[in-house]
């Protein structure tokens, strides 16, 4: 065996080692720099911020646990901060949340909204915030409108980078607008509606079992409770019903949830 045979077998090891190194140098710098960029979107809790669109002044206090508490010289500017406040701290969620609704979650992640968009935009969640936007009393509106001022001067004017998410779909939010305020109301009040499975399993039971044992499973309401079928509409209300929601992807179906400290 000659001597550059023999060597072979070292340099191979040599090559590995730093194709190996070379690896873990990338990784290792791929960490760091997404490190970087999530401490970047922390959001500020000292110092002071001059924003437009706030009458006054307001402060922004956070506790030991990170709880925000405000303070400000009117109703209105707290409600700017506020704005402000979840903005710093859940605009990813915020932003997810109101194009879910919205049905325009295609536009950020492409087809895999799609099935959320037909339902929602079938649905008209967002229309109906709209249409509630228009009807709005001036002082819910005057809230909502500073509501909406202080995430948009967040998304304006802030010190921190937006959250990872909006980096790696390459997305930048559009201005907060009351409506999309009240789709998260809408959105929290179909996610908890969870009674209709229930309501059309009734029906279906209440064809073929005896009274005395449909009473058993579900305890007579009170004389004076609220009716919107009578039993003669039950039958053919509950097959219109079931067809309606048979389009309903499985996971957007309504769940149900509770908040609970043990």
């Amino acid at each position: 065996m000659s001597g550059a045979d023999a060597d072979r077998p070292p340099r191979r090891r040599r090559l590995w080692r730093r194709l190996a190194g070379a690896l873990l140098a990338t990784v290792a710098i791929v960490f760091a720099a997404l490190a970087i960029r999530a401490w970047q979107t922390l959001p500020q809790t000292s110092g002071s911020v001059a924003v437009p669109d706030i009458a006054g002044s307001a402060e922004i206090w956070r506790d030991p646990n990170g709880v925000p508490h405000i303070f400000a010289d009117s109703l209105s500017d707290a409600w700017f901060a506020l704005g402000y406040a979840h903005a710093q701290d859940r605009m990813w969620q915020m932003e997810f949340t109101r194009r879910l609704g919205a049905g325009r979650l295609a536009e950020v992640i492409g087809p895999a909204g799609l099935d959320a968009d037909r339902f929602f935009r079938t649905l008209g969640l967002y229309r109906l915030a709209e249409a509630h936007a228009r009807s709005l009393s001036p002082q819910a509106r005057r809230s909502l409108e500073s509501y909406a001022a202080g995430i948009n001067a967040w998304l304006a004017h802030r010190a921190a980078a937006l959250p990872l998410e909006f980096m790696l779909l390459r997305h930048r939010p559009e201005p907060w607008r009351v409506a999309d305020s009240l789709v998260w109301g809408r959105l929290l009040a179909y996610q908890l509606s969870t009674n209709w499975t229930t309501e059309l399993l009734r029906a279906r039971l209440a064809t073929r079992l005896p009274k005395a044992l449909l009473v058993e499973l579900w305890p007579v309401e009170p004389p004076d409770s609220p009716v919107t079928l009578d039993s003669s509409e039950w039958s053919a209300a509950s097959g219109r019903l079931t067809r309606s929601l048979a389009p309903i992807p499985g996971w957007l179906e309504p769940k149900a949830a509770s908040n609970a400290w043990a």
